[in-house]
Formats: structure tokens, sequence, C-alpha cells
């Protein structure tokens, strides 16, 4: 009977590591920290699994001069169409972005925010080339979602 509580204990402690080690490769840094990171960090502080810093740059001043109105900065940086949805949306709480997760796939970098005010979701998709290239119009997409 020892031996085989001592054995099923063992089984155990061995199937809580191994899955423990799964959810840490699956994730990967995304588990890594349940703190936010604010649009005004930079980008090395956040945590994201392999997103291009100036496609993440990017997506950042587009929230910084769409908060505080700038829209030349904001035509500069994003396409005529992510120009007009920003229009459309309004500016009631423009400022209170905060950025929440950015990860890259297939080109491009998406970029993830809350709005803490009214608890809005807004993901911003920035092509890495253009962004890359300091080009302008890198912002090429975008989306919100309540």
């Amino acid at each position: 009977m020892r031996i085989s509580i001592r054995k099923r204990t063992a089984a155990l402690g061995i199937a809580t590591v191994a899955g423990l080690a799964g959810i840490g490769v699956t994730a990967g840094p995304a588990l890594a920290s349940t703190d936010s990171t604010s649009v005004a960090t930079t980008a090395k502080d956040t945590q994201s699994s392999g997103h291009p810093t100036t496609s993440l740059k990017y997506a950042d001043d587009l929230v910084r001069a769409f908060g505080v109105g700038s829209e030349v900065e904001v035509e500069k940086l994003a396409t005529d169409a992510v120009v007009k949805t920003l229009s459309e949306h309004g500016d009631a709480h423009a400022s209170r972005w905060h950025r929440i997760a950015a990860d890259s796939a297939a080109g491009s970098t998406y970029v993830a925010y809350t709005n803490l005010d009214t608890g809005e979701m807004m993901t911003l998709g920035v092509s890495n080339e253009k962004s890359a290239n300091g080009s302008n119009h890198a912002v090429r997409q975008i989306r919100f979602d309540d």
C-alpha cells in the first residue's frame, strides 16, 4: 500500500511539473506578467513575443497623437482608412488609452489598448516593413471592440 501511494504521489508531481512547463512553453511571455504597461513606457518594458520596437513605437505615437488631437501627426502615421475610423469613433476619451499587449504575425505587429474610462478595446495593425523603413502610413488597420 505504501508503495502504491508513493507511486501515485510521484506521478502526480511529475504531471504537475510537466503541465506547468507546457503552459510556459505554449503561452510564452504572455503569462510572465499580469501588470499592464501604459503607452508612456518604452518598448523594452513591455511583455511581448518578438514584436519590432519600431512598429510598437508607431502604434504608441499614433495613440498619443490622437489623444492630444494632433491631426497632422495622425495623418502621417496612419492610412486614410485608419484616420477615418478614428475620426468617426470620436475623441471624447482619446487620451485614456492604455497599452495592454503587442505581438507580431504575418508581417504586421498588432498592438492592443484598453480605454481606462470606457473599458473599450482598440487594436492597431502596423506594417513591420513600413515602420522599419520609417515610412508614413505604417498603421494600416484598426478595430474597436466593446
